[in-house]
């Protein structure tokens, strides 16, 4: 039974969690939206500033109903409604920016059908265990629901220690993605016999050194929260952790469009040049040679590929 202490304990700490999450996220926004005015705005419009843009403003718009649901009290018809979106959020999230991560690799690889292909079906087979688990943890009792909605204390945002079990499966899935990804990113950037220093192999290594080593450890608190904690502080890291991996991916997309690396690859073609997810192509379609722009076009490409 959880009583309204333990509810309102709960809710205090998601709430200041949920604070910081938010903040990352809304003021990252203000620093790279002129970042993204000039990159993706002025280009042309691809399939992979789509993603870039569907992933960017799901989470900006997104988490306005989590907002209601934190710092609200509601009625529990309505924090269960509310609840139930956050939660699908939180999938949608995880699954965009595991699209995005795909994307890159099959452009880091040239299009290597087996690698994309084992790649999928990790991918898949990770969807289907974050769903069962999800699923499961539905299903589970979650205490004293009359207690969510008091004036003060708002909805119930405890976990159970069955459902916390049930949602480490999830995030033990997203954590063996995110470590097959940047496995195949180091193996391809160091196995690749070029000097990758300041040029687009670095910038892919580098960025995605960083994204695993944050992403790392907010899986591992998620993992460790689930299964350790008490309920009070059960789960509390999720939502900064959806933040942080749509605002991480939304800063790699950024980078691979940046001017300086643009300079830097204009004395010949990239290492990235047969990239098949180009943002820049001719009036027919075709894609660009390796002129004097063609570097540019070519880093364009490795971009709405990546």
């Amino acid at each position: 039974m959880n009583s309204i202490l333990v509810i309102a304990e709960s809710d205090h700490g998601i709430r200041i969690a949920s604070a910081i999450a938010f903040g990352i996220l809304y003021f990252d926004y203000t620093l790279t939206y002129s970042a993204e005015v000039e990159r993706f705005w002025k280009g042309r419009f691809s399939f992979a500033s789509f993603i870039f843009y569907f992933n960017r403003y799901l989470a900006l718009f997104g988490h306005i109903p989590v907002l209601y649901e934190f710092y609200g009290t509601h009625s529990q018809e309505v924090c269960s409604r509310v609840q139930m979106y956050h939660q699908l959020l939180a999938g949608i999230t995880q699954v965009i920016v595991a699209g995005l991560q795909l994307f890159r690799i099959h452009a880091l690889y040239h299009g290597n059908r087996r690698i994309t292909s084992a790649l999928s079906c990790l991918c898949l087979v990770c969807c289907a265990i974050s769903a069962w688990a999800v699923s499961q943890a539905w299903h589970q009792p979650s205490g004293d629901k009359t207690m969510a909605g008091i004036p003060g204390v708002g909805c119930d945002l405890t976990m159970t220690e069955a459902q916390g079990k049930y949602l480490s499966f999830v995030w033990a899935s997203v954590l063996a993605w995110d470590t097959t990804v940047f496995a195949l990113t180091v193996y391809r950037v160091l196995g690749s016999g070029s000097r990758w220093r300041g040029s687009l192999m670095g910038v892919l290594l580098r960025d995605g050194a960083f994204y695993f080593a944050v992403l790392l450890v907010c899986h591992m608190c998620n993992i460790l929260t689930c299964l350790l904690a008490q309920a009070v502080t059960r789960g509390i890291s999720v939502t900064i952790t959806n933040v942080i991996a749509s605002s991480l991916i939304t800063r790699l997309m950024l980078n691979l469009r940046d001017p300086r690396l643009l300079r830097n690859q204009s004395s010949g073609v990239t290492e990235l040049s047969d990239l098949p997810w180009r943002a820049n192509t001719g009036p027919h379609g075709s894609s660009a040679k390796s002129t004097g722009t063609s570097s540019h076009e070519t880093s364009e490409g490795g971009s709405s590929g990546l």
